[in-house]
């Protein structure tokens, strides 16, 4: 499994431990973990395509990042991500 949601190690209800064979499969797996805590996935339609581009100075900070916009387009968008 590419993400398992966890609550070791984190002061959170719920925690996520997210891997990828490629650091982009890593984000995917991250943003398919997160929509798993939010909602169950396959009751998710995949019928919009979203695209943006962010920059940061580390990996770090591009991971905080990338998760933090797909909090925003949930939040704001109502928009989950289904597949990468």
């Amino acid at each position: 499994m590419p993400y398992k949601l966890t609550d070791d190690n984190t002061c959170a209800d719920i925690g996520l431990v997210a891997t990828g064979a490629t650091l982009s499969q890593l984000f995917i797996d991250a943003a398919r973990g997160m929509t798993s805590i939010i909602t169950d996935p396959d009751n998710l339609e995949a019928n919009v395509e979203l695209s943006f581009e962010l920059e940061a100075d580390s990996i770090e900070s591009l991971f905080y990042k990338w998760l933090s916009e797909l909090i925003y387009y949930k939040d704001v968008e109502l928009f989950l991500m289904k597949n990468g």
